[in-house]
């Protein structure tokens, strides 16, 4: 399964699960059992195909679904529409099919299924994080680390999104506050990153933006001491009306 998109890497902590496409190797496994994967895979009905093409075998050209002709392509591709064949498109479905993220060299990092359970086991019945307590924590590490971006880069949403970028990171602290030791300094080292680069980005860090959940955590939380420096048009006007600026 390739299309020679170099660096296409998905990943499932929960399943315990990580997989690489590379110009070389079609499928790279990083996981302590390759049957769970090919398994898994196979109950997502992609069965293990032994007839692979591999780039290697066209040269150091990366081969591409959309650069061949169409009778050059297998039945089941060549009566697909182009866009279905452009990997930006395929790769998503394959994510939202296999129920994975993207791994993305800016923040790179593997739970064990271990750590996964011990993760889900605090935050069950924990539901003053609504709906954020459901998606699988792996994502919501991502989603932190996102969210950092987006504010660096300049932040377009609502106060009301503005401050779900926050309870994400609410939901983290909790699980670092409640795991073992070795676990927790583990959480702690893949957010250092994101965490550096949101202390750098706040202004008005004498005003703080409250939230209900901020009792939970064990020391105060540095995301509430002020707000991000890049603000979008929207967010500006919620914070002029909220009396922000006023203070």
């Amino acid at each position: 399964m390739h299309d020679g998109f170099v660096g296409f890497g998905l990943a499932n902590n929960r399943q315990g699960l990580e997989m690489f496409y590379s110009e070389e190797k079609v499928l790279t496994f990083f996981t302590d059992n390759h049957l769970r994967l090919c398994n898994f895979l196979q109950g997502q009905g992609l069965p293990f195909c032994s007839d692979l093409v591999l780039p290697a075998d066209f040269g150091h050209d990366h081969l591409s679904l959309l650069g061949l002709p169409q009778h050059q392509l297998p039945e089941s591709l060549a009566r697909l529409q182009r866009d279905d064949l452009d990997s930006v498109n395929f790769c998503q479905q394959l994510i939202d099919l296999l129920d994975m993220y993207p791994v993305e060299e800016g923040l790179s990092f593997f739970l064990t299924r271990k750590e996964q359970d011990q993760i889900a086991r605090m935050l069950g019945g924990q539901s003053r994080f609504g709906e954020i307590g459901e998606v699988e924590f792996g994502t919501l590490l991502l989603n932190w680390s996102d969210f950092v971006t987006e504010c660096e880069e300049g932040f377009e949403g609502d106060l009301d999104e503005y401050r779900l970028g926050l309870k994400v990171r609410d939901l983290v602290q909790f699980v670092v506050d409640s795991a073992p030791e070795e676990l927790a300094e583990r959480i702690c080292r893949i957010i250092e990153e994101p965490d550096a680069t949101f202390r750098r980005i706040l202004i008005d860090r004498r005003k703080r933006i409250d939230s209900p959940d901020a009792a939970d955590v064990q020391q105060e939380p540095f995301w509430y001491q002020g707000v991000v420096r890049q603000q979008g048009v929207v967010l500006r006007r919620d914070l002029i009306r909220s009396g922000w600026f006023a203070r």
